[in-house]
């Protein structure tokens, strides 16, 4: 993904928050969004696409972007009515990996950084945090973000 594909998601997930942040247009945007939700015995899958329009130069891309994440779910009784527990709530909470919350922080505000032009490119992000381009560039696997 170049630059400036990764600059039309952005733009496109702007677009699209900018939507869901409508009460009007929340129902509609959701049906959109919402592709598939599987229930299990111990969880459900929720599966939903951001949908990206084209462009005349971006006609061989992708028209979309696909993300599932896994939820824990319980069903207990409580008397006559039963209730659905989604999350791991039974679970005691576990250490906080200080390390791991900081880079993703760091992560999130690099990244925040490069979509409002705050940033020009990631190696000016590495000079002024003295790093190597290839440590931030775990931040953006995948993307060929430079």
């Amino acid at each position: 993904m170049d630059s400036r594909h990764f600059n039309h998601v952005l733009e496109a997930a702007r677009t699209w928050n900018n939507r869901l942040g409508s009460e009007a247009e929340r129902p509609d945007v959701l049906a959109v969004f919402v592709n598939r939700v599987e229930l299990k015995t111990d969880g459900m899958d929720v599966s939903i696409k951001l949908p990206i329009p084209r462009t005349e130069k971006s006609q061989s891309q992708v028209p979309e972007i696909a993300i599932t994440r896994s939820f824990p779910m319980q069903l207990k009784r409580r008397g006559v009515e039963l209730q659905l527990i989604v999350g791991d709530h039974d679970r005691s909470a576990g250490a906080v990996d200080l390390p791991l919350l900081k880079a993703v922080a760091r992560a999130h505000r690099w990244f925040d950084e490069l979509s409002t032009g705050k940033a020009k490119s990631l190696a000016q992000i590495a000079t002024r945090e003295v790093l190597g381009v290839r440590l931030i560039r775990l931040a953006f696997p995948g993307t060929g973000y430079r």
